[in-house]
């Protein structure tokens, strides 16, 4: 009985211990993100859970940035393991408001929204995002996930990975409308990606400038894209030029690309002229896939913000304005 009663103590007393870990880490995020400029507000905190898990219930979060955007979120819980102190899931399922520069606004509803992070020595390490069943206005999602590792903070060597990534997403439905290039429905999207160089905190103009100069770049490690009518599939990598706008080197593995064609064409991305030309000459370009469909593995490069599929330039990307990002914490 009094073994019993002293292990029922020690729990209480290690319950207790953790609360004050977990409000303490939130205070340590909350801190930080302020120090970079970040608005942070929790709305009400109460402590939940005993015996069995620790939850800290947020009433009402907020986060802003510098630059007048804006996350309100739902109640959200923060849950701590107690048998995995390190292990933190965010759960902040249900209406969510986003606000933009100007007079962007956007409702969102979340069946499931979960951010799970496991900390390591040096904060965290391991950050895993899963969303469900999302409607953002008259768009919807059927599923999206994120999974960040092996961060990386500090300046490092060109080829030393500071960050790896990988993303899905399954089912985007968008509203028809005469302006999109493809179809209004996204229904795949894989990549596996690393971030190669120093990844610097501060202002991000100012770190993807360091990471430039320090030979930086984005290693696209795998990549399928399903958006009828085309499909692709392949690797490459993406860097920073001088005018700091991106640079791209890749290989891809295309299908669907004469009825893609036609869409930029009839977008008027691509001048009919041209795209007659070019659909000649990747018709000399194809080869059959196993099933019998043609397809075409070309070089798809970005220079000077030219996008170009083999030898032939598409059209002109607009600039990248790093003004219109706000800092890093």
């Amino acid at each position: 009985m009094a073994a019993g009663l002293a292990l029922a103590v020690l729990y209480t007393g290690c319950w207790g211990a953790l609360s004050v870990l977990l409000q303490g880490r939130l205070n340590d995020a909350m801190a930080q993100l302020r120090r970079a400029g970040w608005v942070v507000e929790t709305g009400s905190q109460s402590l939940q859970g005993f015996p069995w898990r620790l939850q800290l219930a947020l009433g009402a979060p907020v986060l802003a940035d510098a630059l007048g955007r804006e996350w309100q979120g739902p109640p959200t819980l923060l849950i701590l393991d107690p048998l995995r102190p390190s292990h933190i899931l965010a759960s902040f399922a249900g209406r969510q408001l986003y606000l933009g520069a100007g007079a962007v606004r956007w409702e969102v509803m979340a069946k499931t929204a979960q951010l799970d992070v496991i900390f390591g020595e040096l904060g965290p390490g391991d950050i895993t995002l899963n969303l469900k069943d999302l409607v953002i206005g008259a768009a919807q999602i059927e599923q999206f996930a994120l999974h960040l590792h092996g961060l990386r903070w500090g300046r490092v060597a060109s080829d030393v990975p500071s960050l790896a990534a990988e993303a899905s997403l399954r089912n985007l439905v968008i509203p028809k409308d005469p302006r999109l290039v493809l179809g209004h429905r996204l229904a795949n999207l894989q990549a596996r990606l690393r971030l190669l160089g120093s990844l610097v905190p501060g202002p991000l103009q100012e770190a993807a400038t360091v990471w430039r100069d320090d030979g930086g770049s984005l290693e696209i490690d795998g990549l399928e894209l399903d958006w009828p009518p085309l499909s692709l599939s392949g690797t490459g990598t993406l860097a920073l030029d001088r005018e700091l706008q991106p640079m791209l080197a890749s290989s891809l593995s295309l299908r669907g690309l004469p009825l893609a064609l036609d869409m930029l064409i009839q977008s008027g991305l691509i001048p009919p002229k041209e795209g007659l030309a070019t659909k000649v000459v990747l018709g000399l370009m194809s080869k059959p896939a196993t099933d019998g469909t043609p397809q075409w593995t070309v070089p798809v490069n970005i220079t000077d913000r030219q996008l170009s599929v083999g030898p032939l330039n598409l059209f002109r990307l607009s600039p990248l304005d790093w003004s219109s990002y706000s800092t890093n914490p």
